[in-house]
């Protein structure tokens, strides 16, 4: 892997291609920043050469093939598959091969790619594939607990559900920082959001505290994040999260105070957008600022190409991506997210401007899974906020006329 990219390096000097991971069940991709020496690039791709992280990179794959053996992850099943007796079974197209379909697809123009480069990205994803291509579970076993006395001292646990400290160099060395590294989703390397002192104050107050960025348990076994909490017309609490993580009637509660309980229920998802309504209940209390992320508004223009937005998920913590597309309904960027980030709130400013969904490219099982890996990730989809809010207040239930918690 090192040495495939050190030759890469040394015949193309960083004008290469740009990955990364994603996706609520994991996905990757590779995006191809394709250079031209002769007729230079376009104004889109001109903005994606990153040379300055090219050699972090070389040290991230060598990081990431050591980390195998000693990684948070679980082993998945091996799925046997029988070719037709007839049709002769055809070859999945590689992943320079989806890339590049993909790239044409938004319009953008790609000259032919040196074979030994496609190989050597394609080699690469392979191996990159067999250390993250694990399905983990979204949420570990939740403990049941009797709720916390009112007024008592809410402390952070030492170990609980999705709350799990550990000191080892491979974890210091994969999330890149020194001392002690929180793992909240098994799979991910990143150090994790820390559960937020107003958090540990309404727990103490026997209340569940829900913000931008609150890490939630959906049913039994989803790990999501809420993107936006406040009240509709009605005067009902209410969150939004991602619609992919959970059913109409499934309970909900914070993974910051999962000794409160259940504090909420899923009352609504988009029929054509994906993202779901959980009305609170008396046990709850909503904010604008959470773990430091601060709103104050919904919606509002969206980022021309080439701008940044970014995202605060329980995985991947706080990241920042460029903006790719988008249209009424969806934008695509480049910000880093794997499962667990899934209805994180897409930030520009202190606009919430949409909640996370997933990875672009289906079927492809490369999850965001360390900052080593840098800009190399697939492009991430959201859902715009205005199109939500706007769908909430056509159908005249639950969730219309969403504001803000202080708005």
């Amino acid at each position: 892997m090192h040495s495939a990219f050190a030759h890469l390096g040394e015949r193309y000097s960083g004008h290469l291609i740009f990955y990364r991971t994603r996706g609520y069940i994991g996905e990757i991709v590779v995006v191809i920043h394709f250079h031209n020496p002769r007729e230079g690039s376009s104004n889109l791709m001109r903005h994606l050469c990153f040379s300055r992280l090219y050699r972090p990179l070389l040290f991230a794959a060598a990081t990431t093939g050591a980390a195998f053996f000693a990684g948070p992850l679980a082993y998945a099943d091996e799925v046997q598959s029988t070719p037709l007796p007839v049709t002769q079974p055809q070859p999945a197209p590689t992943l320079t091969q989806t890339v590049t379909s993909m790239v044409n697809s938004w319009g953008i123009p790609t000259p032919a790619i040196d074979p030994q480069i496609a190989a050597a990205v394609d080699t690469l994803a392979q191996q990159v594939q067999a250390f993250v291509a694990p399905v983990m579970p979204y949420a570990d076993p939740q403990v049941a607990a009797p709720a916390p006395e009112r007024h008592a001292v809410a402390q952070r646990p030492v170990d609980g559900p999705n709350y799990h400290w550990t000191n080892d160099p491979v974890s210091q060395v994969m999330a890149q920082k020194p001392g002690p590294v929180l793992h909240r989703v098994q799979g991910s390397w990143f150090n994790a959001p820390d559960i937020p002192e107003e958090s540990l104050q309404a727990q103490a107050q026997g209340a569940s505290l829900y913000g931008p960025g609150t890490p939630i348990y959906v049913g039994k076994d989803r790990l999501c994040t809420v993107g936006a909490s406040g009240y509709d017309a009605d005067g009902r609490k209410i969150a939004i999260t991602a619609g992919h993580c959970g059913n109409v009637g499934d309970a909900v509660s914070s993974a910051d105070s999962w000794q409160v309980g259940p504090s909420g229920t899923v009352v609504a998802k988009g029929s054509n957008l994906d993202y779901a309504v959980v009305e609170l209940g008396s046990n709850a209390q909503v904010t604008q600022n959470y773990n430091n992320i601060r709103v104050n508004s919904v919606g509002g223009p969206m980022p021309v190409t080439g701008n940044t937005a970014c995202k605060q998920g329980i995985a991947t913590g706080f990241s920042c991506g460029l903006v790719w597309n988008h249209d009424h309904r969806t934008t695509a960027s480049q910000v880093c997210a794997m499962q667990g980030d899934s209805g994180a709130p897409m930030l520009v400013g202190d606009r919430v401007v949409g909640i996370i969904n997933g990875g672009m490219i289906p079927n492809v099982n490369y999850p965001c899974t360390t900052p080593w890996q840098g800009p190399f990730f697939v492009p991430t989809i959201s859902t715009n906020m205005d199109a939500i809010v706007s769908d909430l207040n056509s159908k005249k239930s639950v969730g219309h006329g969403f504001r803000l918690a202080n708005s």
